[in-house]
């Protein structure tokens, strides 16, 4: 977080999501209103070492496109143009929280990805690694928001609903505080199924692409499960319906170019194989 330390914080504030103490920090007063609003319930007095940052631009900086970032201790989450998809992403982050001892399905720190209608599934933490690689990432992906996905019992994929008692419009709320209009904050559907499976690894004595077993692409789903211990009995068997006949690889990270370029020509090729298959 040092890095992060010159940049003018001015709120410092603590609150308590499903037991867990979660500092959040900000360098604007508007924003500390909007998370007085929103997050009033959930604060606490006890001063926690802030975990994620809320960084709003100026609004007199100059005609140049300022963007809203979110930070995960020291980690860029999301930098975008539209304060409501900060907003967003925050309360999907906090939600992650309350979703480790839910019992009624599996919930994946994953997310669907899509490029010209093929959709794979990948670990969230790609894709803001994905992202250094340059606007041109968003251009060629649809990439979303939240972090998390869930999975139902028989494999089936589901957007997790909110686990926080906040404002229904409280994404909306951000943006207007901070004068933001016009911007688009509708959220990606979440597609009961897909049509690849992703994991990404960093070996130089690999193959930069490596098809998988499906019992190595369940291994790995589930080591990012935030409810695998309340759900150990179910997981496993939902995760094996999940990837049941589907392609599924392991792709190298050494740099977020060669990430974004892989998992392009995985989605390509999944295009490919189910045009071939429905013409």
């Amino acid at each position: 977080m040092d890095e992060l330390n010159h940049l003018g914080w001015v709120v410092y504030k603590s609150y308590e999501i499903a037991g867990y103490g979660i500092g959040i920090r900000t360098n604007s007063e508007a924003c500390a209103q909007w998370l007085d609003v929103v997050l009033g319930a959930y604060e606490i007095d006890d001063e926690e070492e802030p975990y994620y940052s809320l960084w709003m631009p100026e609004q007199s900086s100059g005609p140049a496109k300022q963007y809203y970032v979110l930070y995960r201790e020291s980690s860029d989450l999301l930098r975008t143009l539209d304060p409501a998809k900060i907003a967003q992403r925050l309360l999907s982050e906090l939600e992650s929280f309350a979703l480790r001892s839910r019992r009624d399905a599996v919930f994946l720190e994953h997310c669907v990805v899509e490029r010209n209608g093929a959709r794979a599934l990948v670990p969230s933490a790609i894709v803001p690694y994905m992202r250094l690689a340059g606007r041109r990432v968003e251009r060629e992906l649809t990439l979303p928001v939240d972090p998390n996905i869930g999975v139902a019992r028989d494999g089936r994929l589901f957007a997790v609903p909110r686990q926080l008692d906040v404002p229904e419009n409280a994404e909306t709320e951000l943006a207007e505080r901070l004068g933001v209009r016009g911007v688009g904050t509708a959220a990606s559907a979440v597609p009961e199924e897909v049509d690849l499976v992703c994991a990404f690894h960093y070996d130089p004595k690999s193959p930069p692409s490596i098809p998988i077993t499906r019992a190595i692409a369940v291994h790995a789903l589930a080591q990012s499960a935030r409810n695998l211990r309340a759900t150990h009995e179910m997981a496993l068997p939902a995760l094996a319906e999940l990837v049941g006949g589907l392609p599924c690889h392991l792709l190298q990270e050494a740099t977020p170019e060669g990430a974004f370029e892989l998992l392009k020509q995985a989605l390509e090729g999944a295009a490919i194989a189910d045009a071939a298959a429905t013409g």
